[in-house]
């Protein structure tokens, strides 16, 4: 079971910042065109700041899981530990599932 919330932790960032950067761009177009689906595009703009704090939250949350996880796994030596605190931090969406393909996969 620890596997399977791992994975989604992993993944679910990359999925999330996707359709978030989807529905940006569709804002944009939307709102240049003239046509906003009926709703006032305060309120769009609106929803977006709240899905983007969650979407923060979300990343800082998980990233920090992994620093921890990376700390504490003992498959990894002292120089790699440092090297994946970076890309967690850095490419935090991007790292977490090769991360998890490498290193909690097996466990």
């Amino acid at each position: 079971m620890k596997k399977v919330l791992t994975f989604i932790l992993a993944v679910l960032p990359a999925i999330i910042g996707f359709f978030y950067t989807i529905s940006l761009i569709a804002l944009g177009v939307s709102s240049a065109e003239g046509w906003v689906y009926g709703v006032t595009e305060d309120i769009l703009v609106l929803l977006m700041l709240v899905l983007t704090l969650v979407l923060l939250v979300f990343l800082f949350g998980a990233m920090i899981y992994f620093f921890v996880d990376t700390c504490r796994n003992k498959k990894i030596s002292g120089g790699m530990k440092i090297l994946w605190c970076f890309l967690h931090y850095q490419f935090n969406a991007f790292a977490f599932p090769v991360y998890w393909f490498l290193y909690l996969r097996k466990d």
